[in-house]
């Protein structure tokens, strides 16, 4: 129906789907293979414990993706312009 370019999905998945679900608590398991690999090896329902256990280890895992620091360093550098305009601002 829609002739889109090759690369609109990777701009769904990895700018508008970030921007909207990234307010929920524990998006990163949506977007990373390897966390939704291990939490589908590890059956909640034979072993509740041990699934628990898979996602938190998973959210620690997490915090070693280069993602999360590409967001916090642009996190960071969103926070230090608004600041610095805000104070430009109330200067002149």
């Amino acid at each position: 129906m829609f002739h889109l370019p090759v690369y609109s999905k990777w701009v769904w998945d990895n700018v508008i789907s970030r921007l909207l679900v990234g307010v929920m608590p524990g998006q990163w398991i949506i977007f990373s293979n390897d966390a939704q690999h291990a939490m589908s090896s590890t059956s909640g329902r034979d072993r509740p414990v041990a699934a628990v256990m898979e996602f938190f280890n998973q959210a620690w895992v997490s915090l070693g993706t280069p993602e999360v620091w590409v967001g916090v360093v642009a996190g960071v550098v969103m926070i230090v312009a608004a600041v610095w305009i805000r104070r430009w601002s109330e200067a002149s």
